[in-house]
């Protein structure tokens, strides 16, 4: 994608945004609500148009040709299979809609196999937990082999069994050279598959870098500092944004990113302790992507 601009209005979903995505590279794309990245996806699987700029997925714009949407798989939020089908019969259907022919039966069973959904094959999708329906989403994004697949929250409310299925799957396609959009706010999908990160903010992409050195860039040897009360009191506000943490909306946790970040938990613990404030918990760790998407927010250019 080059230099795509796409306006609703007065609002620029995508102003001049530039991403390119390599062969069996995970790219995640993260940012605010309304930050542009639903659009960005929908142009990028050929199913919106953009004012200006350029989409190209094996040399082919998906809007304009639809033999090169054949390459293309997307595994959307929403579970987009016939509920009155079962898993099986929907990957028949997807299959033949990707053009698959001779080898349509052994690309269903493939996929099945590779998300775990075999033992459901013959169950009606609408029957499925979630857990089980989101496994089948993923087999139908991949069953005609894409050369580029999209991931929309794929792990939104997912077990852990389930999320172990996504990662090891990824993997594999990995190594068939697969380009995959990872679109989450989930810190975990983020630090565990994405090689490169993208920070949308306003309809533009403001960071773009390997997650180890975009929180390098960001915060350095900062860490967030959580501090947790008993209960809200005037003697707690005083000590903790005198610490530069900002409260919870019932001002019962506290928390920022700061410097020297064991040093100064000690000095609030004992300055809490000694003012009669009772602390529930003391918690350090390092920044997560809601953090980062909040750096890029406020450093970006207005």
């Amino acid at each position: 994608m080059s230099h795509a601009s796409r306006r609703y209005g007065e609002r620029a979903a995508l102003d001049d945004v530039t991403v390119q995505i390599a062969a069996g590279e995970v790219y995640a794309l993260i940012g605010r609500n309304g930050a542009g990245k639903s659009t960005l996806a929908k142009a990028a699987i050929g199913a919106l148009a953009l004012d200006h700029g350029d989409v190209s997925v094996l040399d082919g714009d998906p809007a304009r040709q639809p033999r090169t949407r054949r390459h293309i798989g997307i595994a959307p939020q929403e579970i987009a299979l016939y509920p009155h089908m079962s898993v099986a019969e929907n990957l028949d259907a997807f299959a033949t809609l990707a053009g698959l022919g001779a080898g349509k039966a052994e690309a269903v069973r493939t996929a099945m196999e590779e998300t775990a959904c075999v033992e459901r094959a013959e169950e009606r999708v609408g029957r499925l937990s979630g857990g089980w329906r989101r496994r089948a989403n993923l087999a139908a994004a991949i069953v005609h082999r894409p050369r580029l697949l999209v991931l929309d929250e794929p792990t939104e409310g997912l077990d852990a069994e389930t999320r172990g299925v996504l990662r090891r799957l990824v993997g594999r396609l990995r190594e068939c050279e697969t380009a995959i959009l990872l679109i989450s706010h989930d810190a975990e999908d983020v630090a565990a598959l994405a090689d490169r990160v993208g920070i949308l903010h306003a309809g533009r992409l403001v960071a773009e870098g390997t997650p180890d050195a975009l929180m390098h860039r960001a915060f350095a040897a900062r860490q967030e500092l959580i501090v947790r009360l008993g209960r809200p009191s005037p003697p707690a506000e005083r000590i903790l944004r005198a610490q530069g943490l900002s409260p919870s909306d019932d001002a019962a946790e506290w928390s920022g990113i700061v410097e020297d970040a064991t040093s100064r938990s000690l000095a609030i613990d004992q300055a809490l302790r000694a003012a009669g404030v009772l602390v529930r918990e003391l918690t350090i760790r390092p920044p997560g992507i809601d953090a980062l998407i909040g750096w890029a927010a406020e450093s970006a250019p207005p």
